[in-house]
Parts: structure tokens; sequence; C-alpha cells
């Protein structure tokens, strides 16, 4: 478990440890707050010239007829997006679990 303190650094302080996280067990990582108090599954990693970001898929989404899931529908119904590592609240804590599995 990485506990991520609010303010100045915050997550950028972490983002290397997810990203080597997944290429070595390519397990999601879970991950919740106290004043951003939704939990989110972080299924990747992205850094750009434009910044570093998180693949988030809310785990609240719930499959409610028997059609084939539509990956454009989670999209963009914003079940899953890409967020930049600055639009997380930087006055909330983190807690990220990274599971650790065999290979």
């Amino acid at each position: 478990i990485l506990h991520v303190k609010p303010g100045h650094g915050g997550l950028e302080d972490v983002f290397e440890k997810i990203r080597a996280h997944f290429v070595t067990t390519g397990c999601p990582v879970m991950m919740g707050g106290d004043l951003d108090a939704s939990s989110k599954g972080v299924f990747g990693t992205c850094k750009t010239s434009s910044g570093k970001y998180f693949l988030i898929l809310d785990p609240h989404f719930v499959k409610t007829s028997a059609a084939e899931l539509d990956l454009a529908m989670l999209v963009n119904a914003g079940w899953a997006k890409w967020v930049n590592l600055k639009d997380f609240s930087n006055s909330s804590f983190y807690n990220l679990c990274l599971p650790q599995v065999e290979i």
C-alpha cells in the first residue's frame, strides 16, 4: 500500500512506482482517498509532453443488459478515462493498493 499525503508532489511522487508495478505484475491498482472519496481502479499509466495520466475505470459500473459491452459507451459515459494527475484533488490523501502476485 502506498500512502500519498495531501499537498505538493502527491501522486507525481509515486507515478514511477505505479508504472513499474504494471510492468512487473500487470495487476490493476485500487485507489481511494478522503476528500476525493470515490474509489477508483487504476489500469494503466501514460506519460506525455502534456502530463502524466492514470487510466481510471470506475468500479461502480454495472452492466444492466445482455448486450455486448461497448467500449465507446464506457468512455462516453465517463466509466473509463485517462485522468491527468493534476486533475486529482491536491487537498486529498490517497491510498493505493498494489497487489503482489507471482508470475
